[in-house]
């Protein structure tokens, strides 16, 4: 992965979304379904990885599986540990 760039490619075939990652090792999904909104993360590295998520608007970020208050705003920063994958709920209000 260190020095392969396959991931430009795969990235300009993905739906344009209101989220950008900054880690090319993270694996990153934004799935709609009526009003919900779920992002999903995946470190497919077996180290730890920083990754920075940035939204085009402000918004309210929460751990879909815990529930856990992840903050409001437009830049989040997260670490994911080897093989980690986070959900995390959209709200927009």
């Amino acid at each position: 992965w260190s020095t392969d760039d396959s991931y430009k490619f795969y990235s300009a075939l993905k739906p344009k979304t209101d989220f950008q990652v900054d880690n090319k090792y993270v694996e990153f999904y934004h799935k709609k379904r009526n009003k919900e909104e779920l992002l999903v993360l995946i470190n497919h590295e077996n180290s730890i990885q920083k990754v920075t998520l940035h939204s085009n608007q402000s918004v309210k970020f929460e751990n879909a599986i815990n529930k856990e208050n992840l903050g409001k705003g437009s830049d989040f920063c997260f670490q994911l540990k080897p093989a980690d994958v986070l959900f995390i709920k959209v709200d927009r209000k």
